[in-house]
Parts: C-alpha cells; structure tokens; sequence
C-alpha cells in the first residue's frame, strides 16, 4: 500500500538517497550533505517549535566529529562512527527520545538512530493514547501532540458522518457480564477526559503516530536498512554497536515484532541478504534500546532474561467488511451491541464476583456501516497458538473454545457467521518487571547496563488490554530525557558511573509506574480498585512519568 507520507518515502529511495548511504568507500552513518530530494524542507528545525517538557539548553558542538575508518574489507568491521547518542529503532518511542534529546541540546549531527527496516510502511495496529500517553507526547513536542489530536478529531468525524451524521454521541467503554447485564461504564469522549484528567483520548494508527514523529527529525538522523547485531562495552567511555547494512533498501517487507499480526519473531539476520550486508560498527557514548519485544540491546544489559515469555494469553482479531445477517445482528443489538458504544465481556465476571488472574474477554464494536462488526477476543491458553494457523482454522478454534467457556449463543453465532477470511490473530509474549519465569529467573531484571538504557517494549513489552503498551514507552523517553538533561548532558569521557547512575534513577522511577500497569493488565480491577488505578495512571502529570 501508499506510505501515508509517499514524499517522505520516495527521498529515502530515491536515487540520490541511495548514493548517498552507499558511496564507493561505504559508510551509511557518516554525515554528510543531505540529498537534493530534501532541499524543499527549508532550513528551519521543526524540532525546535513548540514548548518541551524538557527544558532546551544551549546547544554546543562536541569536539569529537564523527570518524570514518577504513579498515581491510576482511575484516567484520569495515567502517565506523562516533556519536554521543545511539538509538537503536525508530519506532515511536526511538523517535520520541530522539526529539526530547534534541530539545535538551543535544545537536543533531551526535545522534544516530538506526531503523532494520528497509523501509516505512503503513503497518500496526489502532492505538489509543490515552491522557497519560498525551501528557507524555506534548512534553516531548507540543507540535506533534497538536497534529495527533487534530487527526483524531477528525477521523472521529469522519465515523459519525458515515455513520449517517448527527449529534455526536458519547462514547462509552462498557463491562457487560455474560448476562448481558452492565458492571461499569467508562466513559471515553473528549469533554470527560479533559475534565477528569486534563488532556483529551486520541486513537490513531501505529504508522501515523511514526510519520508525525519523523516529520520532526532533521533530515539523515534516522538511518534505516541497518541491523544492529549485538553492543560490546568498551569500558570506561564507549559502547560499540556492531552493525549489518544493505543499500539495497527498496525491496523486501518492513517488520514490526509487536505491531504486526501473524508474525513470528526474525531469526538473527532476517532480511539481511549475505551477499548483499556490509557489516560496519558505530560507537557511542550512550545507547538507547528501543528495538522492541525481540531486543538486541536486552541481550546486552539482561542476557539472563533476554527472550520474551508468553504470557498465557493469545488474541484473535475479526474485521468484517461485509454486513451480517439480520438474524445475527437482531440477536446481538440492545443488550450485547449498541452504537458508539464498546462492549467488553469478561467470562466469570459478575456483580458479586470478580475472576482471579486473567480469564477469556470479547470485545466488540458495531462499525460505521450497518451490520459490520468487529471484535477481540482474547483468551487464557497453556500454549500459543500455533503460528501457520490459517483464517478458517482461526475461526473454528474460536466457536470451539468460546462454547467450552460457555460464552452466550448470540456472541459465539457471531464468530459463526463470520467472514473465514476476516481472522487474524496475535500470541501475546511480555518482559514482566518481576519475571517468574525459571528460564530468566526471579527478580526484577535491570533495564540498563553500563552505558546502555532500554526503553518502552524492550523494558516492559505487554498486552494491549489496558490501552499502555506505546504510553509507557512514550513516558520512558520523557524520563530518560530528563536524565540526561538533568544531568547537564555529562556523558563524555570518564562519566560512565555518571551515566550509570542515570539509568538507576531512571528506574527506580519507572518501575513501580510499570510494574501497576502489568498487574493491571491482568487483572479485573472493579469500583474503588478501578478508579484507584485510573487516577494513578491516566492522571499522571509529564513531570512523574
């Protein structure tokens, strides 16, 4: 499909941009003049605009430049570079820190953010910034906080007019037990939110989110088609980032380990072609790991707990683009669907009894069309569900487990009726804040490392249910920016124990936040627990993220 920002897209292949990153002597991370195809962004620094949560200070020029050397093409390393700050991933909590670093003063040309994807594409899933993830992206950039709460207004108005125009209607989350009878409603419209918490709800695409963050890097900040393959600690001063390219960057998928539905994880190198990879190392003296779940930077700072466990727990997702039949629809309006209105079944939760740990939940929305629906069920399984799994299959196991769990007949003739070809579906694997698992230990595993700081999925990777998987990585760049910035950007030679002594402060901030949000992520919090856990997170001011 069209990059949502094909502009964008086409000066990073075009072929000056590739000249570029691939020059005779091959160096992708060596600064020089920008392309033509970016001359018609002018000279002004959007990063720059807007009101920062972190407070800029002046900038200054670091005497260390960025080095190209050249060393034997046997060797593994044939080219490097030096920067002050390396960020591996450029999703958006990579591109958030990226930014906040900027506005702290850090200059542009000492930070390098390298992206494995060969190029940007409209994947992910809808996400729901809540006001706590809002908070957290206007400290980093008023600006882009601006721009996500225009599209959301806007495609917002855009439903109610194909939905056939009219007031607004308020929408609401409401938690119906299997009775269809309702245990609490959440209202989720803009007038409730700033009222309550001070910043209005806003939902838009993963890839949108990216494109409004990029907009705001200057131009050769971001690099993409280079892999980092494994960090080695130099000691006292440097962390060494050993690196796969290829400039070849038009061909082949972009990847997302945790946006993207019926995927599983690359093997080392995916996507890589041998013949065509050159391998090259940066070094730098801070790391930033925001690489996602499958983290090359956790193998760095937790080895012990480096792989994702699953969680128990496996998701299935239908999108009808077709009408139900009356039958089905009749069957399920008023008491189980109703318009603006998000309905959330949870199996074993009723007035006078709430379910321990985690059980079977279906969630469902009457689209803007009549009789499309579409809905998420997700579910408690000793095992994943296996990966080659087709649609029809999906849909069978479905109808299956939701009867085993005595889910009402109108719910599971729902998925009967629905299109075999409209199922995907995602196993859901975490990084816990306390692991249980025996294969990584017990305890608390570090975030950091020496000069190494992991941030957002890489930490804390969790399921969607409570709505905080990208708001806490949002709330990880703001707290880690504010370190550095605290700290007077004192990073350089000789200020490891500095630089350590961030990172310990960084979490013990963040962890106790994460660690209610995971619990709360498996949990049915009712009434007092409820509102408790609602004003504690969604209500956090910029300055205790």
């Amino acid at each position: 499909g069209a990059h949502p920002n094909p502009r964008l897209l086409a000066a990073f292949r075009s072929p000056e941009m590739l000249s570029w990153i691939s020059p005779v002597v091959y160096n992708p991370l060596l600064p020089v003049q920008p392309p033509p195809s970016w001359s018609n962004r002018g000279s002004s620094s959007p990063h720059l605009r807007g009101r920062p949560l972190i407070p800029a200070r002046s900038r200054r020029l670091s005497a260390v430049r960025p080095q190209l050397t050249t060393t034997s093409p046997t060797t593994p390393a044939m080219h490097s570079a030096e920067y002050d700050v390396l960020i591996i991933g450029s999703g958006p909590v990579g591109l958030a820190t990226a930014i906040g670093l900027l506005n702290a003063g850090v200059p542009a040309d000492r930070i390098a953010v390298l992206e494995k994807a060969r190029a940007y594409q409209p994947v992910g899933n809808t996400l729901d910034l809540l006001p706590n993830a809002m908070k957290a992206l206007r400290g980093i950039s008023a600006e882009a906080a601006d721009e996500v709460e225009q599209y959301s207004t806007e495609a917002l108005e855009k439903m109610r007019q194909a939905a056939g125009g009219g007031a607004a209607k308020k929408r609401t989350w409401e938690t119906v037990d299997l009775d269809g009878e309702l245990l609490n409603a959440t209202p989720l419209d803009n007038d409730y939110m700033v009222e309550n918490f001070g910043t209005p709800r806003c939902s838009l695409p993963w890839h949108k989110l990216q494109e409004i963050l990029l907009a705001r890097c200057p131009p050769g900040l971001v690099r993409t088609a280079v892999r980092v393959s494994r960090l080695e600690d130099l000691g006292e001063d440097w962390v060494v980032a050993h690196c796969e390219a290829r400039a070849d960057d038009d061909s082949g998928e972009a990847f997302n380990s945790f946006a993207n539905w019926n995927q599983a994880a690359p093997s080392a190198g995916a996507g890589l072609a041998a013949a065509a990879a050159r391998a090259f190392t940066v070094r730098a003296r801070i790391v930033v790991g925001a690489d996602g779940i499958h983290s090359t930077a956790r193998t760095f700072t937790t080895p012990e707990a480096a792989l994702p466990e699953y969680s128990g727990t496996s998701t299935v997702y239908c999108r009808n683009t077709e009408p139900l039949t009356a039958r089905v629809v009749e069957a399920l309006s008023g008491r189980y669907l109703a318009p603006w209105r998000t309905t959330f079944f949870i199996q074993g939760y009723f007035k006078d009894r709430i379910p321990e740990g985690f059980s079977a939940r279906f969630m469902i929305n009457m689209g803007a069309a009549p009789g499309v629906i579409s809905y998420i069920v997700s579910m408690p399984l000793e095992e994943p569900i296996p990966s080659a799994s087709a649609s029809p299959e999906v849909q069978s196991f479905l109808v299956e487990r939701l009867r085993s769990l005595n889910f009402p007949e109108p719910l599971v003739d729902l998925v009967a009726s629905s299109q075999p070809d409209a199922f995907s579906f995602r196993n859901l694997f975490v990084h816990r804040v306390e692991s249980s698992d025996p294969r990584h230990g017990s305890g608390s595993p570090p975030w950091h490392r020496a000069r190494v700081v992991l941030a957002g999925d890489s930490a804390h990777a969790m399921p969607p249910f409570r709505a905080q998987g990208t708001a806490q990585g949002l709330c990880d760049a703001v707290a880690i920016v504010r370190r550095v910035a605290e700290g007077g950007r004192d990073f350089g030679e000789g200020r490891r124990q500095n630089v350590e002594e961030w990172w310990k402060g960084y979490e013990a901030e963040r962890k106790p936040v994460v660690e209610e949000v995971q619990y709360a992520t498996f949990h049915v919090l009712d009434g007092e627990a409820g509102e408790r856990y609602q004003n504690s997170v969604w209500g956090r001011v910029p300055s205790s993220n």
